[in-house]
């Protein structure tokens, strides 16, 4: 059986219910116990008092000494229960019986006594007859008390049969109810994962967790249209905006050959610079409409990422250099993946660019490429805070706000790994950010 998630409603609820079911067939029981026990004496002393009836019907039509002779005839048999009687006169001396001289206390009113004769529990009633004379008849309570040990057994095996199918049933319908909400759990993780196609789908039934799970599909469906809305809409305003921008830029080009005031030429020389910084801006949302798109994987091929890695290594080399950083690789021989070429070089320049550009001098790079395939490039630079590390693979988003650049290397670096059947994730290097792009399923 499926192991429950920790503090599980549906496994609460099933406890519950099987201690509700142990609780009351405990009460339940207890009370058939007691009312069966009251019932069994109640019987004893009924039998006990028609003995003494018919005993003072003899002493009535007769006197001490008959009665004592029909005592002595009572008590030479065996009986089951067993029989204990005991007669004695005003001063207490025994006439007849099996029982030894006792004081009676409660024979001015005939109530009833429980004593132990002969090593075992005996119910015992005795009466005042003429003359001070005392009979006492009782009846042996083992045969109650063992009735009583017999239904306790049957009872308490009935209790733990019905605690444990109560309990099994309770689980059984858990499991079941864990299973339904695990699919809207996932169907939800799958999303923010990525899977924008992850859904609940239809579940059996017309409950509210089949109600759930269908307003779960409309919201999903809700959210990836308002998605696509959204990023349909920056995608044209880019797409639209890098034309004149491009005529805006061959303007300024044209009239810094034209000029001829050195004053005028920093700022002709700053506006330009302008718009290729916006120019690239509008280029990366283009790029990531561009892996985001059905479309997109045109160059699918098997190839080896080992090689691929080493010559963009290889090209940021002198990069590194410059930049005052010191860039190594360590990279596992002929590891091949399906994918797209061009896409994958893209993550891993993306990756070496965003740490040139957010490094200080003096840090150290690191690239490795493992089976699997798995990429890691790491760092020893500040690190990136772990309230940080989902959002910075956002569009327009940067590890606390900071920073230089637009926000959207890592974004594409997002949707090219996505695009590409893997995964982009980023730990703690200790110290330093450690970024690693892995196919699905590895760790």
């Amino acid at each position: 059986m499926k192991a429950f998630p920790a503090l599980s409603i549906a496994i609460r609820q099933a406890l519950l219910t099987a201690a509700v079911v142990i609780a009351a067939t405990s009460g339940f029981a207890a009370l058939m116990l007691v009312v069966v026990d009251r019932a069994g004496r109640a019987e004893l002393l009924h039998t006990i008092d028609t003995d003494i009836a018919g005993l003072v019907d003899v002493w009535a039509a007769g006197d001490a000494q008959q009665l004592a002779q029909r005592i002595g005839d009572r008590t030479a048999f065996v009986t089951s229960p067993a029989s204990y009687y005991l007669l004695t006169d005003a001063t207490g001396h025994r006439l007849a019986g099996n029982l030894a001289p006792m004081r009676l206390p409660n024979a001015q009113t005939s109530a009833s006594v429980e004593i132990v004769a002969g090593g075992q529990p005996v119910l015992l009633r005795a009466t005042v007859l003429r003359g001070g004379t005392v009979l006492a008849v009782g009846r042996s309570l083992t045969g109650v008390e063992a009735f009583n040990a017999d239904l306790r057994r049957i009872l308490l095996v009935c209790e733990a049969t019905i605690a444990a199918a109560s309990l099994l049933i309770g689980l059984l319908l858990a499991r079941r109810l864990t299973v339904r909400i695990e699919r809207i759990n996932r169907a939800f993780a799958d999303f923010s994962a990525g899977d924008t196609a992850a859904r609940v789908g239809a579940m059996p039934g017309r409950d509210e967790i089949a109600t759930l799970a269908h307003h779960a599909d409309h919201h999903l469906a809700r959210v990836v249209s308002l998605i696509a809305a959204q990023r349909e809409i920056s995608d044209n305003i880019a797409h639209e905006l890098r034309t004149p921008l491009g005529h805006l830029d061959t303007h300024l080009r044209r009239a810094q050959a034209a000029n001829h005031d050195p004053a005028v030429e920093p700022l002709l020389q700053a506006a330009r610079s302008e718009i290729d910084a916006v120019v690239s801006l509008f280029d990366a949302l283009l790029d990531i409409a561009l892996a985001e798109s059905h479309d997109a994987r045109t160059g699918v091929a098997r190839f080896d990422v080992s090689e691929l890695a080493a010559g963009v290594v290889e090209l940021y080399q002198a990069s590194a250099e410059e930049a005052g950083m010191h860039l190594t690789a360590r990279i596992a021989p002929h590891v091949a993946m399906r994918g797209e070429p061009m896409q994958v070089s893209r993550i891993i320049a993306n990756l070496l660019d965003n740490a040139l550009r957010h490094l200080p001098e003096g840090s150290q790079i690191r690239l490795a490429v493992s089976p699997g395939p798995v990429l890691v490039v790491e760092d020893d630079g500040p690190g990136i805070p772990e309230a940080d590390r989902e959002a910075v693979f956002q569009r327009f988003r940067r590890s606390g706000g900071a920073g230089t650049g637009h926000g959207l290397g890592l974004a594409l670096v997002h949707s090219l790994a996505t695009r590409n059947g893997l995964t982009a994730r980023i730990e703690d290097a200790n110290p330093g950010a450690r970024f690693i792009i892995a196919a699905k399923g590895t760790a």
